[in-house]
């Protein structure tokens, strides 16, 4: 086993682990992680942190969760950033929205860890889910949306039941970043450029393909995957991923639902406190992932 594939020491908590990172990445980490505590959580939610495996999670927990069912989370941040810390009030906020208890995976980061690690330690993850809840919901932001759609494609390889539903917000799915829209939208999105993106899928992939379905959904047989949500902002330069992997699951049989948003930026689920439509947003997801687990009837 190369250090690229070592994983934390188990017990190692979220906001706890040292980082042999160099200082401009890992200060990077810090001011992420800082810039959440602008965010305020919602009432009602709980946190309790808790490892699976050697992979460091948290849950967010609301008061009137459905014992059934359980979304897990892989936050966003280019796979080299982000954390449980970061996406805290985002989970938080999804969580009451949905109804049901969330699982933040703190997956290992790029460069340290090479693919596919966090497509590894987020599938543990939902792999224990497996043993309690009967709906298992992926779900992710950004780069976290990529790991999301990764879970069905290993749940089918290992022949494990499938997620009862996907979601993903602004997802990050082709990595080869060959998407048109990295040109048509270049000059109204402020977060991501493709030269910037290209730098940071050669230290998350190294010299793996970036165009494998693991690394990259949208390449991916998406026969069989669950009903899927995206939500994408029309100015983003991450726009045609979702639009693609929309009209490749609907030739696939999936039923797929593909929101995209005016006026608003990557993954601006964050500012729900202070944008309508970031409200608005995550009541959409709340209400899809409730129309996924109806309430149980008696006879």
């Amino acid at each position: 086993m190369t250090t690229d594939d070592t994983p934390p020491p188990a017990g190692n908590l979220p906001g706890d682990r040292p980082s042999p990172t160099p200082d401009p990445l890992h200060q990077n980490r810090l001011d992420m992680e800082a810039q959440s505590l602008q965010y305020p959580l919602p009432a009602g939610v709980r946190h309790e942190a808790i490892t699976i495996g050697q992979v460091s999670c948290e849950w967010a927990i609301p008061d009137d969760a459905d014992p059934d069912t359980c979304i897990v989370y892989a936050h966003g941040g280019a796979f080299c950033v982000g954390s449980v810390i970061s996406h805290r009030p985002l989970v938080s906020h999804i969580a009451k929205a949905c109804g049901c208890a969330v699982i933040a995976v703190d997956y290992r980061l790029a460069p340290e860890h090479k693919f596919p690690a966090a497509a590894d330690d987020v599938f543990t993850v939902y792999r224990a889910m497996l043993d309690t809840y009967r709906h298992i919901i992926p779900m992710g932001d950004s780069a976290g949306g990529s790991l999301a759609a990764g879970i069905p494609l290993q749940a089918r390889e290992h022949g494990l039941p499938m997620p009862a539903g996907l979601v993903m917000l602004s997802p990050w799915l082709d990595l080869s970043c060959s998407a048109r829209s990295f040109e048509t939208n270049a000059a109204s999105d402020p977060f991501m450029k493709r030269d910037g993106a290209i730098f940071v899928v050669r230290g998350y992939l190294k010299k793996a393909d970036p165009c494998q379905p693991l690394a990259s959904p949208v390449f991916a047989d998406l026969h069989d995957f669950p009903p899927t949500l995206l939500q994408v902002s029309a100015q983003e330069v991450l726009l045609d991923d979702s639009t693609r992997f929309a009209e490749r699951a609907e030739a696939a049989g999936v039923a797929v639902q593909l929101s995209v948003w005016q006026g608003v930026h990557h993954v601006w689920h964050f500012l729900s406190d202070t944008q309508p439509q970031a409200r608005e947003a995550i009541a959409e997801i709340g209400r899809f992932v409730r129309s996924l687990t109806p309430p149980a009837t008696t006879v």
